[in-house]
């Protein structure tokens, strides 16, 4: 039976710490040579024109969405183009509708982010709306 922590010694204190250590790098090696075999199969998978979707382990969200320009580009045409300004909900759609590709569960947050970090766009809290300025 183990000693109880408060019984160990300060050497045993290490020498426990280290073998969790020890196994926790094991574990972690383990997972990644794990996840590369995965990703050769799933990349056996799209060669043959399967479909990954529904497959995936929970936490895997898949590549990284690529886009001809960044977020803001998007934003910054569609607000130059909008005299009155636009909601986040319309400009939402609107970057949807001109390309721009996310895998993101709330792209509505994401929008917000990039306008809330933009120093050319002011909100109009009575409308909702954002406007470009300048």
């Amino acid at each position: 039976m183990a000693k109880a922590v408060s019984q160990m010694s300060v050497a045993e204190l290490e020498k426990a710490l280290s073998a969790k250590r020890e196994k926790v790098d094991a574990l972690l090696t383990e997972r990644d040579q794990i996840l590369r075999e995965l990703d050769k199969v799933e990349g056996k998978i799209r060669d043959l024109g399967g479909n990954l979707s529904g497959r995936r382990a929970q936490g895997r969200r898949g590549p990284r969405a690529k886009n001809e320009k960044p977020l803001w580009g998007y934003v910054e045409d569609i607000l130059g183009r909008s005299k009155r300004g636009v909601t986040i909900e319309e400009l939402e759609k609107k970057v949807l509708a001109s390309g721009y590709k996310t895998n993101s569960n709330n792209f509505r947050n994401v929008i917000y982010q990039c306008l809330y970090h933009a120093e050319q766009v002011s909100h109009d809290s009575s409308t909702g709306r954002y406007v470009l300025e300048g």
